[in-house]
């Protein structure tokens, strides 16, 4: 888990942004399905007010994931596999990782893409 700015309820404003700009700075796949397809994408930033202090951002969010231990995960880590191993596996088994949670409120207007990719250390494709 992490915690990340949550964007200013005082100054929030909508964007309208390149998908493909937009995919420069995360995982393209990723971007698409969470936040859509198409050329354009709506996403929202704090222009700054009095109320953040001229950060556009208040308060903090947090972003999750949650390793639920089945059958197939114990085995992989009884037999001391790779944690990207492990990973892949619990994702395949429908785990959401914290960038796609972190996206999902980017989505809802809750932060910013610059915040997740900041808090998640993303490298850029």
């Amino acid at each position: 888990q992490r915690l990340i700015r949550q964007i200013c309820g005082g100054c929030k404003t909508s964007q309208e942004t390149d998908a493909e700009e937009l995919s420069k700075s995360i995982l393209k796949e990723t971007i698409n399905q969470y936040l859509g397809t198409g050329a354009k994408v709506t996403t929202y930033f704090g222009r700054g007010c009095k109320l953040c202090r001229n950060t556009g951002y208040q308060g903090r969010i947090g972003i999750f994931e949650v390793l639920e231990v089945t059958k197939e995960i114990r085995k992989l880590i009884v037999g001391k596999s790779d944690a990207d191993l492990i990973e892949q596996e619990a994702v395949k088994e429908g785990m959401k990782v914290m960038l796609e949670d972190g996206l999902e409120k980017v989505a809802k207007g809750l932060t910013t893409v610059e915040e997740v990719v900041r808090a998640t250390k993303v490298e850029s494709t």
